[in-house]
């Protein structure tokens, strides 16, 4: 008994040690590699569009604001920041983002963008400052952490069959996803099933 103990326990010691160093190969920033800004367009209706950005908010506000900065000193400088200070550098940033966001149609006329929606004030100042606390203590930045959903209607007065957007020259890149969905009725009392295309 205490020779298959013994097996078992060096079994799981081996695979261990091999897990750790499979680990160990890869890349420490791959993680991050894989996480990347987003921004997902949905029609609605022939002219509005339903826009939503995840993006990393601190590294865009460094990237519009303090472009020379770090990521960990312009972290460290916001965490810092007394209440007002940060209010007034966040709708600075955020006002540059919204004003610098063209959406054209097919036909090269800009369509409104308006019912922006950001994070609160409140929650991205209590993310910064979290996240300032680990780096501090940890030593690294992870700035996705301070990922926030950005919303936005984009409206025409007449359909709109293709757009060209433009973002900010300092935004990071963004994987855009757009489309349309498709909507039915479905009873299951009385439809026997439905049939969903792709």
């Amino acid at each position: 008994m205490a020779t298959l103990h013994s097996r078992r326990s060096r079994i799981a010691v081996e695979l261990a040690c091999a897990l750790s160093i499979v680990l160990g190969s890869i890349p420490a920033g791959i993680g991050h590699e894989l996480e990347s800004d987003r921004l997902t367009i949905v029609m609605r209706e022939p002219g509005h569009l339903a826009l939503a950005f995840r993006v990393d908010e601190m590294t865009l506000l460094r990237r519009l604001l303090a472009s020379d900065a770090t990521d960990t000193d312009f972290l460290i400088s916001m965490a810092a920041m007394d209440d007002t200070t940060f209010d007034d550098l966040v709708d600075r940033g955020r006002a540059r983002f919204e004003s610098q966001v063209v959406i054209l149609d097919q036909n090269a006329s800009e369509l409104v963008l308006r019912n922006w929606r950001w994070t609160s004030k409140d929650q991205l100042r209590r993310k910064i400052r979290e996240l300032a606390m680990a780096t501090v203590v940890g030593g690294d930045v992870h700035t996705h952490d301070t990922g926030n959903e950005i919303t936005a209607d984009a409206v025409s007065a007449s359909p709109v069959s293709g757009i060209t957007l433009r973002l900010p020259k300092q935004a990071a890149k963004i994987l855009v996803v757009a489309y349309r969905p498709q909507q039915s009725d479905y009873d299951p009392g009385h439809d026997a099933g439905l049939v969903v295309g792709f």
